[in-house]
């Protein structure tokens, strides 16, 4: 049976491990060792813009993630332990920068594409991911009626997400969001900004 809790920092390597999985990031970054070091960098990212985290469980093992960001709630704080972790998992820092120029330049797109709609949002779901394993068995949309939920009971009255062409984002058309912009920035990669009503 599934269960949800609070993000416990204890979790991090096997979210790092899920979400190099689910988005075949050795393949994107040519081995295994680039993709979880971008796995790493990425995760670490969106912690630094969540208020809150979740996680879905099946058996002891870990299923699923979903940030939240909450307007006017606190940015989580990243341990010390972890953040040396970060800070020293690689010698090779300019391949870190670049990684790290990467996820900035995603962000000015999204920053660009929110600019296009003129609205304000209450909240944001910063990342949503659920393992290869276990996808079309309903965790999703679990995890995502739990999520709306906790938004519901937080005040909200709407929500927004990025999501992009490498992602199952017909998941949200499927769950009534409705699409609000979107930004081709190459030729196989689009990003996509979705929104929804409370």
């Amino acid at each position: 049976m599934m269960q949800i809790r609070e993000f416990h920092w204890s979790d991090t390597p096997r979210i790092i491990e899920m979400i190099d999985h689910v988005w075949h990031l050795d393949q994107m970054f040519g081995n295994k060792t680039n993709g979880m070091i971008f796995s790493q960098e990425y995760f670490y990212d969106v912690l630094n813009h969540s208020t809150q985290v979740f996680v879905s469980f099946h058996e002891q093992e870990l299923t699923g993630f979903i940030a939240l960001n909450i307007q006017g709630h606190d940015y989580l704080t990243i341990p010390q332990q972890y953040q040396d972790m970060l800070d020293h998992q690689h010698s090779d820092f300019h391949k870190i920068n670049s990684y790290r120029q990467k996820i900035k330049e995603y962000h000015q797109d999204c920053s660009s594409l929110f600019q296009q709609i003129h609205q304000k949002y209450d909240a944001e779901i910063v990342l949503f991911i659920v393992d290869e394993k276990y996808q079309h068995q309903g965790i999703g949309t679990r995890m995502y009626t739990f999520s709306e939920d906790i938004l519901k009971e937080q005040g909200c009255q709407n929500y927004m997400l990025y999501t992009d062409s490498m992602c199952s984002f017909s998941f949200y058309d499927a769950h009534q969001m409705k699409l609000l912009a979107s930004y081709q920035k190459e030729k196989d990669f689009t990003i996509y900004l979705y929104g929804k009503e409370l």
